[in-house]
């Protein structure tokens, strides 16, 4: 007899691929997955029945943007936000229908205690002549400014050198 697979058709899989929450899921996180721009890994699951999570280089916490997202986040942790995305932890996806990209995932991510409010930070880099971000940082910054849910919508870009 064959073992049971653990890839599509099951409940997890199903959810991933039809872009609904999934019970383990952050409020409002939505994981779209069979739209336009969407990765291999998104659509795969661990042995537990949760999603993998986003592949890549790790770099250290004192290199280019990483540098500045943990001085944002040392920062607002200090300031009384609740850290709940980027930096040592997943980055938070946000749903952005209509824009460039289907889904964007802002650098750092904090709830205020007292409101309740999601704060996004993206941190990215700025062109030498007039200090503007670059195209690609601005598609990201406007994206989730008008096309994100109300509640994803708060966002701050910083700059680093």
């Amino acid at each position: 007899m064959k073992k049971a697979s653990r890839t599509p058709g099951t409940k997890a899989a199903n959810a991933i691929s039809t872009g609904q929450l999934l019970p383990n899921a952050a409020p409002g996180a939505i994981v779209p997955c069979n739209a336009k721009g969407t990765q291999r890994w998104k659509n795969k699951i661990t042995k537990s029945g949760r999603p993998y999570r986003k592949p890549g280089p790790k770099t250290k916490k004192n290199e280019g943007q990483n540098k500045k997202i943990y001085e944002i986040i040392a920062r607002e942790k200090k300031n009384g936000l609740i850290h709940i995305g980027g930096g040592n932890k997943t980055e938070k996806t946000i749903f952005t229908p209509g824009g460039k990209k289907p889904y964007r995932r802002a650098d750092i991510s904090f709830r205020d205690p007292k409101t309740g409010k999601i704060i996004h930070y993206n941190v990215g880099k700025v062109k030498k002549r007039g200090g503007a971000k670059i195209k690609r940082e601005q598609d990201a910054f406007d994206d989730i400014q008008n096309l994100a849910p109300p509640t994803d919508r708060n966002i701050i870009f910083e700059a680093y050198p």
